[in-house]
C-alpha cells in the first residue's frame, strides 16, 4: 500500500438473500422502466456512513473503530420500507425508505465521530437502500404499501467503491457483527 493510494469508502450493511428476493418482488414493476439503471442486486445496502476518498493507511484505523463501535452496539431494526424516488424535487433515484430511526442517526454520528468525519446533517436522516438510477428525473414516487416491513441491522460492513462507467463496484472489507 503506497502513501499516496487512497480508497472510496463507506460503512454499512449488506442485505441476506431473503432480503434481496422480497424487495425485488415488491420493485420489479418499478424497476422495469427502461430509463432505471438498476443496481446489481448484490451491491443493495444500507449505508450507516459515507466516508469518501480516505488515505489506505488510514484503513487500520477505520477498522478498528468500527470493530469497536459494532461491538458496543445492540441489534436494531429500521422499519416500513416502501419504494420511493429520490430526492422528491427532480428525482432520479430508486430507494426502499424506512421510517427515520434515531438509533441508526445515533449510529451515523458515533461513526462520524470516530473518524474524524461529520455525521449526515440531513434529519430526519432516512435510512434507506438504493435500487437503481436514472440519468434523468422521473416521475415522483412514493408507494403507500410497505414492501418492507422491517429490516435487521446486526453488523456493520466495511466496503470499499470504486467508480467505473457502468456504476460503482461495492467490495466488502471487513464484517463486524454487535454484540
Amino acid at each position: 500500500m503506497s502513501s499516496d493510494e487512497h480508497l472510496r469508502l463507506f460503512v454499512g450493511t449488506s442485505l441476506p438473500e431473503h432480503t434481496i428476493a422480497v424487495i425485488n418482488r415488491s420493485a420489479t414493476g418499478a424497476l422495469a422502466r427502461p430509463e432505471w439503471r438498476p443496481l446489481p442486486k448484490l451491491q443493495w445496502h444500507l449505508t450507516a456512513l459515507f466516508l469518501g476518498n480516505r488515505p489506505a493507511v488510514d484503513l487500520p484505523m477505520i477498522r478498528r473503530s468500527v470493530r469497536a463501535i459494532a461491538s458496543e452496539t445492540p441489534r436494531f431494526h429500521v422499519l416500513n420500507g416502501r419504494l420511493v424516488t429520490m430526492p422528491e424535487t427532480g428525482p432520479y433515484m430508486l430507494w426502499v425508505r424506512f421510517d427515520p430511526s434515531p438509533v441508526l442517526t445515533e449510529l451515523n454520528r458515533r461513526l462520524a465521530d470516530a473518524l474524524g468525519l461529520a455525521p449526515d446533517t440531513r434529519q430526519p436522516y432516512w435510512p434507506h437502500i438504493t435500487l437503481a438510477r436514472s440519468s434523468k428525473p422521473m416521475p415522483l414516487l412514493i408507494e403507500e404499501a410497505v414492501c418492507l416491513e422491517r429490516f435487521p441491522i446486526d453488523h456493520l460492513t466495511v466496503f470499499s467503491s470504486e467508480l467505473h462507467p457502468s456504476g460503482s463496484i461495492h467490495t466488502p472489507l471487513d464484517s463486524y457483527i454487535f454484540t
